[in-house]
């Protein structure tokens, strides 16, 4: 009677084995590494062209953020985020999918390894450009480059990309005529 005890508790020992380490896994899936399979979700991808170091006063950034629904762009004073200028355009599922498609095909998620992984104060007489995959509050993936050449965590055609999100809104000549930012294309 006890060895057949002891065999139930092995094969038991056995099961849960399976069970826990095969089957039954309760770990999240993966986070897509295809920009084109966030097209039908709520995620947002931003590009931020942050201007020179300088006073609060006259220190400006330029965000444009693209999702399923609409792109936005917004100029920005100071560094706590105060916005001087909104514009919102509406779009839809198919115009962003076909934006991720490119935004993909030019590398937009490719990284590069550097020792700076801290891009503020980086290039502190040139533009910073911050790009990043956003699903509500989380932060999916953040990289920069800047126009000091060879700097930053970004490794996908910066030109490309930032002339993509720039056609994402209709006036942004006009719209940031006046902000000491822009790409250099």
């Amino acid at each position: 009677m006890r060895y057949f005890i002891g065999f139930l508790i092995f094969i038991g020992l056995i099961v849960l084995v399976f069970v826990l380490f095969i089957g039954g896994s309760s770990t999240p899936k993966t986070v897509p590494t295809s920009l084109p399979s966030y097209a039908a979700s709520p995620t947002v991808v931003r590009m931020t062209i942050d201007g020179p170091v300088n006073a609060d006063l006259t220190h400006r950034s330029v965000q444009v953020t693209v999702g399923r629904d609409e792109a936005n762009i917004d100029v920005i004073q100071g560094y706590q985020g105060n916005v001087l200028s909104h514009g919102s355009f509406a779009s839809n599922q198919d115009a962003y999918t076909v934006f991720l498609h490119a935004l993909d095909l030019a590398g937009f998620t490719k990284t590069r390894i550097t020792k700076n992984t801290d891009d503020r104060g980086v290039c502190p007489l040139g533009d910073r450009y911050i790009f990043e995959v956003i699903n509500g509050a989380s932060d999916l993936q953040r990289t920069w480059a800047t126009t000091c050449g060879g700097q930053g965590t970004f490794g996908g055609n910066l030109t490309t990309i930032l002339t993509l999100f720039e056609r994402q809104i209709p006036d942004y000549a006009n719209r940031t005529v006046n902000v000491n930012v822009t790409p250099q294309l």
